[in-house]
């Protein structure tokens, strides 16, 4: 299939037909080493893992009349309610996540006066049910955070971004999972010019970690005057 002179791939082909009508329905699901449950599963348990947030890049208006918008980064909160596997021909597949989303406007305090972020789901961002409402996004795209109570108002929560266990900072953006098998960590980088002693003063010369042997001064001088008695010839 050719459009306007440029050929479109297979995959977009595949996309434009639909998917099929059988889906995969979850409660729970894994990606990129991060287990994530739906609100009905996770409110059972003792831990949580259905917070929910979205960076995205968007435009960004001042005021209504604001006619100059520019791009910026926002993130969107939410909990994820329900997980769907899609299919479609050619083995093609996508996991959507279903969230209830903060409205950003009324629902969200980026920073308060502690430094917090806080999030009141007392606000949504849809609430109609209606078909134009987008509360979908990829698994691919979604991060973990935990909601805490927030001690001053009660309908507000605290977010909590925390690394998931089993990831590792090694200097790249992308995290590494922890296998199965185990995992080496890097030692930090070290410069072998501040090992190296410049003068006599730096070196210790006695030895730690074992106990300490006394001598008497006088045996150790008659030791030296019976070792210079034997050199002489």
């Amino acid at each position: 299939m050719h459009m306007a002179g440029e050929k479109i791939s297979e995959d977009i082909q595949t996309l434009a037909i639909g998917p099929l009508i059988q889906a995969k329905r979850m409660t729970g699901y894994i990606c990129d080493g991060v287990r994530y449950l739906t609100k009905s599963r996770d409110v059972k348990r003792k831990t949580q893992n259905s917070g929910i947030m979205l960076k995205t890049i968007t435009q960004s208006y001042a005021s209504t009349k604001d006619k100059n918008p520019i791009l910026a980064e926002v993130s969107f909160y939410g909990i994820l309610t329900d997980i769907i596997e899609l299919y479609y021909s050619k083995n093609l597949k996508f996991v959507l996540f279903k969230c209830k989303w903060v409205n950003h406007n009324k629902g969200l305090i980026e920073k308060d006066d502690y430094g917090f972020t806080l999030a009141n789901f007392n606000h949504l961002l849809y609430k109609r049910h209606q078909l134009s409402d987008e509360p979908f996004i990829f698994a691919s795209q979604a991060q973990q955070v935990f909601y805490v109570d927030y001690p001053m108002e009660k309908e507000w929560r605290m977010v909590v971004k925390l690394k998931p266990r089993g990831f590792y900072d090694l200097g790249d953006d992308t995290p590494t999972i922890e296998h199965k098998e185990g995992h080496m960590e890097l030692w930090p980088e070290q410069q072998l010019d501040d090992t190296i002693f410049e003068t006599k003063e730096d070196i210790e010369w006695v030895r730690e970690g074992v106990p300490g042997l006394e001598i008497d001064p006088e045996t150790l001088e008659s030791n030296e005057a019976y070792d210079e008695d034997d050199n002489i010839s």
